[in-house]
């Protein structure tokens, strides 16, 4: 199968081999289902298309750079002398030739040097992929958790309203509670059960996307046991952080074409110099008409050495002032692509803090307290304190505090997932609460 070594953001490949149909639809293997964001994106490896686009693309790059130093082919031609020129050792009958054409060395060493970036950025176009796929992945595998996180959330809920509605239902026959009451916790149940059932749909749909991140077309149940980390930061410096993000593959695919582009000039400059060809004519000579002729029918032999001489010059200097061009634009990409990175570094970085503590808040503070408040209520409605509106307004703070918080925890490793893929690696993490 078309294998990666496990995916630890080093972006060591091994050599893929895929004997699969292009085709045939890719299922999972039941003894080998994913459990683990790590195993799915160990999948997504194996099974992603565009990976596998990416790869062969860079194959493709390497195996130009072997045509691009190689010599112009020669030149093997075949004459015969349709009026024969009488020689002393005889008539010349026929000439075969061969010839070479040699250029310029700079317009060879440039060709090379051209396809060797091209090969480079395929290599790191390849990488970027991979690091792209990752970030998609995590990023649906998530989602996906949320869903299921939120529906588990609402489910207890919905558990604690039919106790209540069980509860009220009671006092109302007793006459310690009111019609109104009993109606309104059953109001609060209903629109609860019908969020836990639309849902369903979202699921599906959250596992239509997982899937196509991995590259599978079959219907399996993708689980999700593995919950969001705890808030962390990173341990790095901005500073560090910058290096990485300079360094990602992306740009130095960009860097790599800047390389390709100066190649494409130095290469268009060497076009305005000669080409040089060398060959050598074996003449047929036949029988010499006249007796005992010294050498008579010694067949001739001939070298020589031939200039390409560049004399449209103007024509060269438009095709010097084209690949000017195309170099400042590479340049001018190159560095774009950098200062957008930076300036993607400082908000997704900001994303992650604010994340941490978002997630901080809300688990640390917001959380328990609308427990300890929920639990008043609860005793305050048993004794007659507190009516039903409060314990159902209460009930609300708690169901939409606990999605607050699997958002937050979510969002925290959705930033995280984009940090490591916009820095290339897999960043070192601190608690959030530890210093830096």
């Amino acid at each position: 199968m078309f294998a990666l070594l496990t995916f630890a953001m080093a972006l060591s490949v091994e050599s893929p081999v895929d004997a699969r149909p292009a085709g045939q639809a890719r299922t999972l293997d039941a003894e080998a289902a994913p459990d683990t964001p790590a195993a799915y994106l160990a999948l997504a490896l194996d099974h992603s298309a565009s990976v596998r686009s990416a790869w062969e693309r860079w194959q493709a790059a390497e195996q130009r750079v072997a045509v691009a130093r190689g010599l112009p082919e020669p030149t093997l031609s075949f004459g015969a002398f349709v009026q024969s020129v009488e020689t002393r050792v005889g008539p010349q009958l026929g000439k075969v030739s061969l010839q070479q054409t040699v250029p310029w060395p700079g317009r060879l060493a440039a060709a090379s040097d051209g396809a060797t970036a091209e090969a480079r950025a395929a290599r790191m176009g390849f990488e970027a992929e991979v690091l792209a796929v990752r970030s998609r992945v995590l990023d649906r595998y998530w989602a996906l958790w949320l869903l299921r996180a939120n529906r588990d959330v609402h489910v207890d809920h919905l558990a604690v309203l039919d106790d209540l509605s069980t509860t009220v239902r009671a006092r109302v026959e007793v006459g310690k509670a009111s019609l109104a009451d009993l109606q309104q916790v059953d109001l609060s149940r209903a629109r609860l059960a019908e969020d836990i059932a639309s849902m369903e749909a979202a699921e599906h749909a959250a596992m239509a996307g997982l899937r196509a991140a991995l590259g599978l077309r079959s219907a399996e149940l993708l689980p999700t046991p593995v919950a969001p980390p705890d808030a962390t930061l990173p341990t790095e410096e901005r500073a560090l952080l910058v290096a990485r993000v300079l360094a990602h593959p992306v740009q130095a695919q960009a860097q790599a074409r800047v390389e390709g582009a100066e190649a494409g000039l130095r290469g268009s400059r060497a076009q305005r110099l000669p080409s040089f060809a060398v060959g050598a004519d074996y003449i047929i000579i036949g029988p010499a008409e006249m007796p005992d002729v010294e050498d008579d029918g010694k067949d001739a032999i001939a070298v020589g050495v031939g200039l390409q001489l560049p004399i449209w010059q103007r024509r060269y200097a438009q095709g010097i002032q084209a690949a000017e061009a195309t170099t400042r634009a590479a340049q001018a990409d190159a560095r774009g692509r950098a200062d957008a990175a930076v300036a993607q570094l400082d908000t997704v970085f900001a994303e992650v803090r604010d994340q941490a503590r978002r997630l901080r808040i809300t688990e640390g503070t917001l959380l328990p307290q609308a427990e300890a408040t929920y639990a008043a209520l609860l005793g305050s409605w048993a004794v007659g304190e507190a009516s039903v509106a409060q314990v159902l307004l209460a009930e609300r703070d708690l169901l939409q505090l606990r999605i607050d918080s699997d958002r937050a925890r979510v969002a925290h490793a959705r930033a995280w997932a984009a940090l490591d893929s916009l820095c290339g690696v897999e960043l070192p993490r601190r608690p959030a609460t530890a210093p830096p």
